[in-house]
């Protein structure tokens, strides 16, 4: 129902995590790319921004669980470095 009222605030948070990641303040990105997926978890953009994070604080595993869920929810804009540093290849 919250998306309901707010339907872009989701879309507020990715762009503070973003800002915040490349701030390269990770707990922010963190808490706010987390805040956008808990409002709406059915952007893959969102997931790709957090497997990035993840990968940024040294969570790999979690950083290829996003990549994953990224790509499962159609997202299919992955820089070819970044997929392949998140994988490990």
């Amino acid at each position: 129902k919250y998306q309901q009222f707010k339907p872009y605030e989701s879309d507020n948070s990715y762009e503070k995590a973003r800002l915040q990641r490349l701030l390269n303040r990770i707990p922010q990105a963190l808490e706010a790319i987390n805040f956008a997926i808990k409002i709406n978890g059915t952007k893959g953009l969102y997931y790709y921004e957090r497997a990035i994070i993840q990968q940024m604080s040294g969570n790999n595993a979690a950083a290829k669980q996003d990549l994953n869920e990224a790509k499962r929810l159609g997202f299919n804009s992955i820089d070819p470095g970044v997929g392949s540093k998140i994988m490990g290849g």
